[in-house]
């Protein structure tokens, strides 16, 4: 499962995979969804 969490204070959001327990992408700003390009 993957889930985006955002960050108001440093303005930043983290896409986190709950399956294996590791951050997938960040990126600065509000972002609902990232481009596959950008997944790691």
């Amino acid at each position: 499962m993957v889930v985006n969490l955002y960050s108001k204070k440093k303005d930043v959001t983290f896409s986190y995979c709950a399956t294996y327990d590791v951050v997938v992408a960040v990126k600065g700003g509000r972002v609902t969804m990232f481009p596959a390009s950008e997944v790691k």
